[in-house]
């Protein structure tokens, strides 16, 4: 069973809503047919999620062991069980922060703040504790990120990006 209480359905209910209501063996379960949310838990090897976000046709999916990703086309589950969720290279730990600036897909790392581009990772900084991030507002070539140790600023020449400076005045 994948997300039911339990696995035995002695009775079904539709209601107005075109939802389904489940009568079990030790309870009800209530499904939104017309939703387009679906579990990804442990079955499909993602673990705690603290970020996620569509992208370029990738659903990225920031967690305690990492940064997952799955074309968008391997999740419809009405057509196969399993979701091809793979680890990027690189990006082993935990992942506090996914975050789309101007069409580029930043991830927050424990371990340093990586640009991620389809299934690769390439780190900008290695500061640990990227958090957060902020497009500066006169200029999108320019982000202030949050970090455990204050703020960095990363500029962007072209398509790569670099960590300029951090912040001194901002230690927390």
């Amino acid at each position: 069973y994948k997300g039911l209480l339990n696995n035995t359905i002695l009775n079904l209910y539709e209601d107005t809503q075109g939802n389904l209501w489940l009568g079990l063996d030790n309870g009800i379960d209530y499904l939104e047919i017309n939703s387009p949310i679906t579990i990804y838990d442990y079955n499909y090897h993602i673990e705690s999620t603290y970020s996620s976000v569509v992208h370029d046709n990738f659903l990225y999916v920031g967690t305690n062991q990492g940064l997952f990703c799955a074309p968008m086309s391997s999740l419809d589950h009405t057509k196969n069980d399993k979701a091809d969720f793979g680890l990027i290279n690189g990006t082993e730990g935990q992942v506090w922060n996914l975050h789309v600036i101007d069409g580029q897909l930043l991830c927050g790392h424990n371990f340093g703040c990586f640009h991620i581009q389809g299934t690769q990772a390439r780190k900008i900084a290695d500061d640990r504790g990227y958090w957060s991030f902020a497009a500066h507002n006169n200029n999108p070539d320019t982000i202030i990120a949050g970090t455990y140790a204050g703020f960095s600023i990363l500029v962007r020449d072209g398509l790569s990006w670099q960590k300029l400076w951090k912040t001194e005045a901002f230690e927390e």
